[in-house]
């Protein structure tokens, strides 16, 4: 089983934390807003970003970084959508020059 941590506990992160933590993950979800870690935490809910979507009771918040990320063996994070585009169209290209040496 691998360790995995979110960070950002908003509907994203939230949802892939879940995802992650039904498919057999020990899944630590990083959120800033306490009222996120404690709902997550006791009701198995993020009220204040997916209030619909009960959450896998695996799944727990925490609200120290540092602890959410220690020990994980992989963590992710969302960016803003300007840098994901960017990061899936590759390497930027250089103009007509190869690697320098």
């Amino acid at each position: 089983m691998t360790r995995v941590a979110v960070v950002g506990g908003g509907a994203w992160g939230t949802a892939l934390a879940d995802l992650l933590a039904r498919k057999g993950e020990t899944v630590t979800l990083w959120a800033l807003e306490r009222e996120v870690v404690e709902s997550v935490n006791r009701e198995h809910l993020n009220r204040l970003f997916l209030p619909d979507a009960p959450l896998a009771p695996e799944l727990r918040a925490e609200a120290d970084l540092e602890a959410a990320v220690r020990g994980a063996r992989s963590w992710c994070r969302r960016r803003r959508r300007s840098r994901c585009a960017r990061r899936w169209r590759g390497p930027p290209r250089r103009s007509g020059r190869g690697p320098s040496s």
